[in-house]
């Protein structure tokens, strides 16, 4: 998939599809389309109807200006169109939480799209885009947790779509990843653990330069013993 095509949202339809979220593509900022097959529980058909088509009003209003890349504004949109859209519509609710992360990957805040991916994904929990958009945002968060999560996102992509070729080259370069921030990140707490210890060892004109540790080759165990 090239830049421009990841960029590009799908077109325009004149009736709202019916297709499943969980056979979406797997262009990670390309819009969808939202669905109207839940069943009314509250609501009456008509008043359904009228918020369904009010929230669909919305989502139009959002899909031109995502064309049109005003992100910010079409995040707008699809925030009113979740707004009003049934609580028990989840498949719809799926797609406007979708369509929300789109925006903010473009917008680069990744811990809002990551979130607004599982919200979608508590409404449609195999849907392919939502845990593309949310491996897609942990990855570039880039830390250790959010990189494991990112991994075991794209894994249960090939578990729904096992020929998947971001998932594929996803799931051999992560682990790498992985392996040197998690290095990288223990490294830090060890330093910070260190000036904490200098900091404190300082009031009594010690560092912990002053100490050796020890290990006793019959325990196993460690000593701390003063330098000499």
């Amino acid at each position: 998939m090239t830049e421009n095509q990841e960029h590009q949202p799908e077109s325009e339809r004149t009736e709202p599809s019916i297709a499943q979220p969980t056979n979406a593509g797997t262009d990670l900022t390309e819009i969808d389309d939202p669905l109207s097959q839940c069943e009314a529980v509250i609501l009456t058909p008509e008043e359904r109807k009228v918020l369904i088509e009010t929230a669909l009003e919305h989502k139009t209003t959002g899909n031109t200006h995502f064309k049109n890349k005003d992100y910010a504004s079409a995040l707008s949109s699809y925030q009113e169109a979740l707004a009003v859209c049934p609580e028990d519509s989840s498949a719809e609710r799926a797609v406007f939480y979708a369509n929300i992360a789109a925006c903010y990957i473009h917008m680069e805040d990744y811990k809002k799209a990551v979130e607004n991916c599982s919200e979608a994904l508590k409404c449609t929990p195999n849907y392919s885009k939502a845990l593309l958009r949310r491996a897609s945002a942990n990855s570039r968060i880039g830390s250790w947790s959010s990189l494991t999560d990112s991994l075991a996102d794209y894994k249960k992509i090939l578990e729904l779509e096992p020929g998947n070729k971001e998932a594929l080259a996803a799931t051999r370069t992560l682990p790498g990843r992985i392996e040197v921030q998690q290095e990288k990140e223990k490294n830090e707490m060890m330093g910070k653990l260190k000036d904490l210890g200098n900091s404190f060892l300082g009031n009594f004109g010690l560092s912990l330069d002053s100490f050796q540790m020890n290990q006793d080759p019959k325990s196993g165990g460690y000593s701390i013993n003063m330098k000499k």
